[in-house]
């Protein structure tokens, strides 16, 4: 799922060629990665990549991990969980904060931030597993 606002976006360069007529300001992905849950946490977790940035969640009964990755009001959050013994569901939530890219403020169709989290929480309220 991705909205976006019709809103001038450009990158960090500000250069023409770098924007875009349209801003992402929320998008929501479900992936199945073929690896255990347990060793993506433990690579996650690692100090060489986000160690004490991974956070422990609780998603739909299912016990698993997340971190935020993101600057200056962007980025994303990635929440990890087990599938079954051999797969992890991964879920990808990208966000804009208006409140930190202020230019962002009052643009029309722009999902305050406030309410991309409310919607993300709404959508995975409805998220269920099914026993083996």
């Amino acid at each position: 799922m991705i909205h976006t606002a019709p809103y001038r976006h450009c990158d960090e360069s500000g250069l023409p060629g770098s924007c875009t007529p349209t801003t992402k300001d929320i998008s929501i992905g479900f992936f199945k990665v073929p690896k255990s849950f347990t060793e993506m946490k433990n690579t996650l977790q690692s100090p060489d990549l986000f160690g004490d940035l991974v956070k422990p969640i609780v998603i739909a009964g299912r016990d698993g991990v997340m971190f935020e990755s993101g600057a200056e009001g962007e980025g994303a959050f990635f929440y990890f969980l087990p599938l079954d013994v051999s797969d992890t569901l991964v879920i990808a939530r990208t966000y804009i904060n208006e409140e930190a890219l202020i230019l962002y403020e009052n643009a029309s169709g722009f999902i305050a931030y406030a309410d991309q989290e409310r919607l993300f929480n709404e959508i995975i309220k409805t998220l269920e597993f099914q026993d083996e």
